[in-house]
């Protein structure tokens, strides 16, 4: 009797071993198919996120590059010799509106403004302005949530917007600086809204090695905020793999989540995706 349930058992062990052995197998194997999937996803999202903002990087240089395109009035924009005659100052104006019109072109873009040194120049805002409005070293060429609250009365320009200001110069002769804006949300349109409840966008500044976080009220309501020490976690796998594009796994207040991220050059600035 003994014998015989030591048969039963061994015959048993032979079979559901293996058995248990292949269910074993087969979930990891699941589990890692599914990670691998959320990876090509997140990939997915943030490439698309990072085609987005290069679109809207190169809109940034097409209305600079049409601000730029008036020869007669550039070379109007530098003269110093006289004050000038009540014809030029109606030129003035009609290019200044030209340049207004622009924005109804190119998608978008929330402000167009040229920061003019030559005094002589009359301001025609809200595109015109005298540099002395405004110092502008006192920004980056790249700023973030930035309000322009020296524009007083035009209250239609004091939404949080990304902004480009960076000299203009025309022929190598500097006439002051040109600034462009568009609205965070317009900008960054996949931080203030969920495509899938645990899909979370977060913005980052590289600085010295360094993620600086690019968020606001807005962003924070929509994604799951970070911890410093998961900050300083997304710093280290970033830096680690010194590529434009890249994704891993951590462990974050919401669980295990996978990160995928895009390296954006031109604005040194990194997205990521988390699932």
């Amino acid at each position: 009797m003994v014998f015989s349930k030591r048969i039963i058992f061994i015959y048993t062990t032979l079979i559901l071993f293996p058995i248990f052995l292949g269910i074993i197998a087969f979930t990891s194997n699941q589990q890692r198919t599914q990670i691998e999937n959320v990876k090509q996803e997140n990939e997915l999202i943030s490439q698309e996120n990072a085609q987005k903002i290069n679109n809207f990087i190169d809109s940034f240089a097409q209305l600079e590059s049409a601000a730029n395109a008036n020869d007669d009035f550039m070379l109007f924009l530098l003269n110093r010799d006289s004050e000038l005659s009540i014809s030029e100052i109606d030129t003035l104006k009609k290019e200044s509106k030209i340049l207004s019109r622009l924005l109804l072109v190119i998608p978008n873009i929330y402000a167009l403004r040229l920061f003019i040194d030559n005094d002589n120049i009359p301001e025609s805002w809200p595109v015109i302005i005298n540099s002395s409005r405004f110092d502008t070293s006192s920004i980056n060429k790249w700023e973030f949530n930035f309000v322009a609250d020296f524009m007083g009365h035009f209250n239609q320009y004091m939404d949080k917007s990304v902004c480009l200001t960076k000299p203009f110069i025309y022929k190598g002769n500097r006439i002051g600086d040109i600034q462009i804006s568009m609205k965070m949300e317009d900008f960054f349109s996949f931080a203030y809204k969920k495509t899938a409840p645990n899909i979370n966008n977060y913005i980052f500044k590289v600085e010295n090695q360094k993620l600086i976080p690019i968020t606001n009220d807005k962003i924070n309501a929509i994604n799951t905020p970070l911890t410093q020490s998961e900050i300083d976690l997304l710093s280290l796998f970033y830096n680690d793999n010194k590529t434009h594009s890249s994704s891993f796994k951590i462990h974050t207040s919401e669980g295990q989540t996978i990160f995928s991220y895009e390296y954006i050059p031109r604005m040194g600035i990194v997205i990521f995706t988390g699932f």
